[in-house]
């Protein structure tokens, strides 16, 4: 993400670059998540008819990239696979089956660590590789 003079305190996010598709749909899909909160399901449907259903595929590659993002701002915050796990966990639980990040909407953590180990490593993201600490 680029900061532009309007928005100078915007902290970048992690996430693909936005010159990928994929980045540009996923950013799609949280627009149309913050619209369906804001206002409701129908007044989402009609801004993002245009666009048509995402394919399974693409719900999966959406919950995906949720995963990666939460693992990496937890990470940052010092947290280890196992913590960050049941955070998962007990976020899913308070989520609607079809907002949850996981591939079937599970509410375990050793089933979402799994999962998130396996999407991490398919990322190219080391699951158990401690944060770098800053030198002082």
């Amino acid at each position: 993400m680029v900061r532009t003079p309007d928005y100078p305190n915007e902290i970048p996010r992690p996430g693909l670059p936005t010159n990928d598709p994929l980045h540009c749909w996923f950013q799609a899909a949280e627009l149309f998540s913050k619209i369906r909160e804001q206002h409701d399901f129908t007044l989402a449907q009609e801004i993002f008819a245009a666009l048509g259903a995402p394919s399974p595929k693409r719900r999966r590659e959406f919950r995906e990239m949720q995963a990666v993002r939460f693992f990496k701002l937890r990470r940052l915050a010092g947290l280890n696979l196992e913590q960050i796990s049941r955070m998962l966990a007990a976020r899913n639980k308070n989520q609607p089956k079809e907002n949850r990040i996981s591939p079937t909407g599970s509410t375990d953590p050793k089933a979402i660590r799994v999962w998130l180990t396996r999407v991490l490593k398919k990322r190219g993201i080391n699951p158990t590789k401690p944060r770098a600490r800053k030198p002082r």
